[in-house]
């Protein structure tokens, strides 16, 4: 269910449902699920055969590394954690009328802004991986933060749609943030950065890791101050690299030097983490994806001047881009449609499968 703050149209839509308007309340009934008992339908099973981060086939693979099988899905050179084969991923291109994909743990699902399922595919994670972060460089390379959460192996993986061919990037010391919801990746020209549970190596200090695609140094970047930590990263549609911290301050770095640019404190209250993601709109505006499903628009100083609430426990990803499209994606398989003025709202419940749906990531698709 969703209302929209100053007026607007609201449509709710399970796939295959018929869309229909709904009258809603201003002020949705507060929430009683308890954050930790959510966390732990998530972490269900995360005892189940561990990523040894340290076992010859944990290393980070080459680009040369897999190769697509006789039906045309990459086959992954690196055992499963039972012992078993390897790992089997269907990598096609994506659908020319796809607009956005929603991934979770175990699936990818392409849609176009209208709410239609075009198709799905797994992610081929293997069990007990976790997915904290999405982006597209194109059409072609779809890239995912996985890792198991806070423990194992954490990399940067990126799956090439059109060759069938997988890259993993990772460095010492790299770890998922904990905290479910928690995490991000961003790209642009040669770089992709990464939140990072443990920036400085210490096993303490968090905030970005920036890997060069070209081959070049490896950049570590902690949080500014040391008592907040990294929430999500994005490549803005204003053409600038921001990062939101644990205090919600959104801040801004060069992207060549990883000099601090900016900060801008967001007129939201800091307390039991209420924002997760981030994205930023051409014009300078902030969406924020936040706890008791809220979707947050700020102005570019900062000013909460617009929300949407929908019936999500959270959202946990917002994506924006230059046509004025706005998407964001939160537990339970919902995936939120709307525009920079918030002022009409196309929810979907993504089909569930076998899988729990927890956490989904959200990408737009540009040309």
């Amino acid at each position: 269910m969703w209302c929209v703050v100053a007026g607007g149209v609201v449509a709710i839509c399970l796939l295959g449902c018929e869309l229909r308007a709904l009258p809603i309340p201003l002020d949705p009934p507060p929430k009683t699920d308890a954050r930790e008992d959510h966390a732990a339908r998530q972490d269900a099973g995360a005892d189940q055969r561990p990523f040894e981060a340290d076992a010859p086939d944990a290393a980070a693979k080459g680009p040369e590394d897999g190769s697509l099988g006789t039906d045309g899905a990459y086959r992954d050179s690196t055992p499963d954690r039972d012992g078993s084969a390897g790992d089997t991923r269907p990598l096609t291109p994506l659908a020319p009328e796809t607009d956005l994909i929603a991934i979770s743990n175990d699936q990818i699902w392409e849609l176009t802004f209208d709410g239609r399922l075009i198709a799905s595919r797994p992610t081929g994670l293997f069990v007990g991986e976790a997915v904290r972060g999405a982006t597209l460089s194109g059409r072609q390379i779809l890239h995912l933060l996985v890792g198991s959460p806070g423990a194992g192996k954490t990399a940067l993986r990126s799956f090439n749609l059109s060759t069938g061919t997988v890259r993993e990037r990772t460095t010492a010391g790299m770890t998922l943030p904990g905290v479910v919801g928690v995490g991000g990746v961003a790209t642009h020209d040669a770089f992709a950065w990464v939140v990072d549970g443990a920036t400085a190596g210490d096993g303490a200090t968090e905030g970005l890791v920036r890997f060069d695609f070209d081959g070049g140094v490896t950049v570590r970047t902690p949080t500014p101050e040391a008592n907040r930590f990294t929430l999500d990263v994005t490549w803005g549609a204003d053409g600038r690299l921001h990062s939101l911290t644990s205090d919600v301050i959104l801040t801004t770095f060069d992207p060549e030097t990883m000099a601090l640019l900016a900060e801008t404190q967001l007129d939201y209250p800091p307390s039991g983490l209420p924002i997760r993601g981030v994205a930023v709109a051409q014009d300078g505006r902030v969406f924020a994806a936040a706890e008791h499903g809220q979707l947050l628009r700020f102005s570019a100083s900062g000013t909460l001047d617009a929300k949407i609430v929908s019936s999500a426990y959270y959202l946990s990803d917002v994506d924006v881009d230059q046509k004025g499209h706005v998407v964001a994606s939160g537990d339970d398989g919902i995936v939120v449609i709307t525009n920079l003025d918030l002022t009409s709202a196309l929810t979907i419940t993504l089909p569930s499968g076998t899988s729990v749906l927890n956490e989904i990531e959200v990408v737009i698709v540009n040309p």
